[in-house]
């Protein structure tokens, strides 16, 4: 596909001008933490702070050990409003907290057992956090495209919901800018413009999903959020909590098998998909100069079956 001047053009635009898929992009990710730091994020945003080296030190360690987690660094306008906010969201299906800590210092996190916390081996009743929370990637150092379209989105969301929305570093997926987490739910949705983001922040506080701004639920790997963006198409049904997720597995390569508990009818949806490499002239970032590998996922099968998966 020819694509003019692409040096004169953001990676995000490239990216939709060529068509790439949206669904099935969402980073894999089961915990967060998220921590405020207002000071400047540079293209590492963790790795390169100010903080000090033992709370690094101790941070990294945590990541380490807590399976399919990252740090993401979060701000807001106007800068820090002490004492200092860190969150830490787990997000797996069926167990989704968030919790809420207020620091006085970065020393105080040296306090904080973060893989018991992750794991719920630890009764945090008080820093149960039952408010969402959404955060908007605008880390310009990092990618030119999460600046350019993330702060307009964060800026008119943040006029409409408040406290609520943070700015936040690197998320994955610079070309699908504008990016948006979710929060305790655990959604990506990309592509997102003053637009659009109140729509997609509507639909998300109601408790359902905005199927044309959807990357997937970022506990879910990528063959498994492809199957539920294509499930939900199918019926229609937007509904967070309608379907769980059963089983994923590749039955031989490149064919994947989903099955989904619907949860009001104790039905299963199973879902047989096709993965392929796509051949389009799309980049990793506006550096434009590592090409982006693209996947594709086609549905071959469907059957809905009237009886719940065996061992729910």
């Amino acid at each position: 596909m020819n694509i003019e001047s692409p040096s004169k053009q953001y990676c995000s635009q490239i990216s939709t001008k060529a068509g790439e898929p949206l669904p099935a992009t969402a980073t894999r990710t089961e915990v967060f933490l998220l921590l405020e730091y207002p000071g400047a994020w540079g293209e590492k945003a963790f790795e390169e702070s100010n903080l000090p080296p033992a709370v690094k030190e101790y941070l990294a360690a945590q990541v380490d050990a807590i399976p399919a987690s990252r740090i993401l660094l979060i701000r807001r306008e106007g800068g820090q409003v002490e004492p200092l906010h860190f969150f830490v969201a787990s997000i797996s299906e069926g167990g989704e907290e968030l919790y809420d800590f207020r620091l006085e210092a970065y020393a105080d996190l040296l306090n904080l057992d973060l893989t018991a916390i992750a794991s719920g081996e630890m009764d945090n009743l008080a820093q149960r956090r039952h408010a969402p929370l959404f955060l908007v990637c605008t880390h310009g150092r990092r990618d030119t495209c999460c600046a350019r379209f993330g702060l307009p989105v964060y800026q008119a969301l943040r006029q409409s919901l408040g406290d609520l929305v943070w700015q936040c570093s690197h998320v994955g997926g610079h070309r699908f800018a504008a990016n948006l987490l979710f929060f305790p739910a655990g959604l990506a949705y990309g592509r997102l413009t003053p637009d659009s983001i109140e729509r997609v922040a509507d639909a998300s506080l109601q408790g359902n999903v905005d199927l044309d701004h959807y990357r997937g639920r970022l506990s879910y790997p990528p063959a498994a959020q492809a199957a539920e963006y294509t499930l939900r198409r199918h019926t229609g049904v937007t509904a967070l909590d309608a379907y769980r997720l059963f089983s994923v597995e590749e039955t031989e390569p490149g064919r994947w098998r989903a099955r989904f508990l619907e949860r009001s009818t104790r039905r299963t949806h199973q879902l047989i998909l096709l993965a392929d490499r796509k051949n389009l002239q799309v980049y990793d970032s506006c550096r434009l100069d590592k090409p982006a590998s693209v996947m594709e996922y086609t549905l071959v099968d469907y059957i809905v079956q009237d009886t719940a998966p065996r061992y729910i």
